[in-house]
């Protein structure tokens, strides 16, 4: 399996390629999810899961790497030249 840096599970039923996210907002107690061409929200994040993915991702906007999402329990190929 390849392994796909820019898929995030955002819910029980929604993953998320966050190439196609142009912004992740938030309002109250839930956090928008707007995807290329959209206008409206694609996904909509209520209560703890709304929390969760907030803070998920504001964490991950403060580091010095940019954010990179690797698949869990998966080894990625170590890098060689060819």
């Amino acid at each position: 399996m390849i392994n796909k840096p820019y898929l995030v599970r955002v819910s029980d039923n929604d993953i998320v390629n966050l190439e196609n996210v142009t912004s992740i907002r938030r309002r109250e107690n839930q956090v928008l999810i707007f995807l290329a061409g959209e206008s409206n929200p694609a996904i909509i994040l209520n209560g703890d899961e709304a929390k969760a993915m907030w803070i998920y991702f504001s964490s991950q906007m403060m580091s010095f790497q940019p954010l990179k999402i690797t698949n869990p329990g998966q080894q990625s190929a170590p890098d060689t030249p060819n």
